[in-house]
């Protein structure tokens, strides 16, 4: 089973956000560091787990607006940032597609999307595209 995405067969897997176009790229850019990838959505778009895990944090959070962070069973953290609305609770177990809540605008952001962070077994943040273009996340 692939670890460091959320996904994996055993445990199913489904995309974030049915958006696949990227606002802003995952890098350097305007001389800081931006880590992870935003996904232009309309504000009340729903947002799904990406696979089975726990939810560590649902809430305000500084720059990323509201905020809800996954563990997953192979111990990556994704982090679903500034969303319109929070549908979920500290602690919550989550299946593969389940809504966390829904895209917004909240915290430092210009325009409605989701900011999404992968961070494999809870390091340092990578690029989530290979995660949404793995073969064991529907097409």
């Amino acid at each position: 089973e692939p670890g460091a995405c959320g996904g994996g067969s055993a445990r199913g897997g489904a995309r974030p956000v049915g958006a696949r176009a990227t606002a802003a790229r995952c890098g350097w850019g305007g001389g800081r560091r931006h880590a992870g990838e935003d996904f232009a959505a309309s504000v009340g778009t729903n947002l799904v787990a990406m696979s089975s895990g726990t939810v560590t944090f649902a809430g305000p959070e500084s720059g990323y607006g509201n905020l809800v962070k996954i563990r997953y069973w192979d111990g990556t953290i994704t982090f679903y940032g500034h969303m319109s609305r929070v549908a979920v609770t500290e602690g919550e177990a989550l299946d593969p597609g389940e809504v966390v809540g829904q895209s917004g605008n909240t915290g430092e952001s210009t325009a409605p999307h989701l900011h999404l962070e992968v961070h494999p077994e809870g390091g340092a943040a990578v690029d989530p595209l290979p995660c949404l273009t793995a073969p064991h996340l529907p097409a």
